[in-house]
């Protein structure tokens, strides 16, 4: 058994799942095959297109300025893009791992916020927060967080989104509008 793509006389290409049987005489030699053929294009096609979208999406994804991260209800850190895994290591001076309690990676002054979020999550409520925290180094940082429930395709939660932002920027520009308008 095996799958196989095919050139057309028309050149296009085309897939098959062929099985082959072969027929053996009474010294147990081979004297025939019976090839049994199914097109297969259509399967392979629609495979090749979820790959594409599953590999566009993941780019996205990776390219993204927000941190994000996937929760399990018991808060196990389930997936995390690269930016997360970037902004944990310089803020909070600790490597992302799957698997690891998201909640050994929060600032301490933001465990409260985050866990009334997470409880909204779970219960099917959308949050957005902004949030200042110490960093490592000793500075504050502030960021925008944005917790989600997640389902599946039969409708069951799996577990919460968490987007966050950088937002010192914005912080900074705010602060210097107050004081002009001052």
């Amino acid at each position: 058994r095996g799958e196989f793509c095919n050139k057309a006389k028309d050149g296009s290409f085309y897939w098959v799942a062929t099985s082959i049987v072969p027929f053996l005489d009474e010294k147990g030699n081979v004297y025939q095959y019976l090839s049994i053929n199914q097109d297969i294009t259509r399967q392979k096609n629609a495979e090749y297109l979820i790959k594409e979208q599953a590999e566009t999406f993941r780019a996205i994804i990776e390219n993204t300025k927000e941190s994000i991260y996937l929760l399990s209800p018991d808060f196990q850190l389930l997936q995390f893009n690269k930016t997360a895994k970037e902004r944990i290591l310089r803020a909070r001076n600790k490597e992302l791992y799957l698997g690891a309690d998201f909640r050994e990676f929060l600032f301490p002054e933001t465990t409260d916020v985050f866990n009334s979020m997470f409880k909204d999550a779970l219960n099917g409520i959308n949050r957005t927060e902004e949030v200042k925290a110490l960093g490592e180094n000793g500075e504050y940082i502030w960021f925008q967080s944005k917790t989600s429930p997640v389902y599946d395709t039969h409708g069951e939660l799996i577990g919460v989104t968490l987007l966050a932002e950088g937002i010192d920027d914005r912080k900074k520009a705010e602060a210097v509008l107050r004081e002009s308008e001052e």
